[in-house]
């Protein structure tokens, strides 16, 4: 059985956001699994019966997401889909087919649309860490455990080794570490996991980031599957119901 993971942490909003994001899944896509990991005194919200498995535990964490799938164990398949996003195309139901053998596939970071850069985007392209869809397997688990805990290492100050990139530019995203592990860069890194056999999609009707450009991307409204509306109003301005 394949299925989706949705994480809710940290702010209240996100997991109003969750909980419409997999009814927005269910609409295109009924039979549909998803499974919510949030912070434990939210297990009980009524939003809740949208989804179909649901686990506490969850820290109080800007990266929870990657500890999530860490411990996902419901389904062969997964695809992680940011709360702040919603599904607005019946292709979502083969979301799977994107596989393609690869144990996780991404899209690509629109480098005029992201917030920090690091990477020379006229020789790299970067997977984007706000959706991708992986085989369950016990290497896939470590490689999100290591994932999550090389983040904090950073995020937590732990340490810096890395002379040839802006340390602003880099500490506090999630995608600092996934550049490291998968080799964008090609270089030497005691983090880098050969291990995993990955691509990339190219379109990014799967995980459309507000910002996109329809007309640079070559693509129809219509034609996007997954799309994402984060803001800073969203994060903040929506967040009066638990501001923490």
């Amino acid at each position: 059985m394949n299925g989706f993971l949705v994480v809710a942490t940290h702010r209240k909003s996100y997991l109003t956001a969750a909980q419409m994001l997999s009814e927005s899944i269910h609409d295109y896509y009924p039979e549909a699994q998803v499974t919510l990991f949030t912070e434990d005194e939210w297990i009980e919200d009524k939003g809740n019966e949208t989804f179909d498995h649901i686990y506490g535990g969850m820290p109080n964490s800007i990266r929870s997401k990657l500890l999530a799938c860490s411990l996902i164990e419901d389904y062969d398949k997964v695809c992680y889909i940011d709360a702040d996003a919603i599904c607005q195309h019946s292709d979502i139901k083969n979301v799977f087919d994107l596989l393609d053998g690869s144990d996780i596939v991404f899209t690509q970071v629109r480098e005029y649309n992201a917030k920090s850069i690091w990477w020379n985007p006229n020789t790299t392209k970067h997977p984007h860490g706000g959706w991708y869809v992986w085989k369950n397997s016990p290497k896939m688990q470590n490689f999100f455990t290591d994932w999550y805990q090389n983040w904090r290492v950073i995020y937590e100050g732990k340490i810096w080794r890395w002379d040839d990139y802006d340390k602003k530019q880099c500490t506090g995203w999630d995608q600092f570490p996934l550049c490291l592990m998968l080799d964008v860069n090609k270089e030497n890194d005691p983090w880098h996991r050969p291990d995993i056999k990955w691509h990339m999609i190219e379109s990014p009707r799967w995980n459309w980031i507000q910002g996109y450009k329809t007309w640079k991307e070559d693509i129809e409204e219509e034609d996007i599957v997954i799309n994402s509306y984060s803001s800073d109003k969203f994060k903040h301005i929506l967040d009066h119901e638990n501001p923490r």
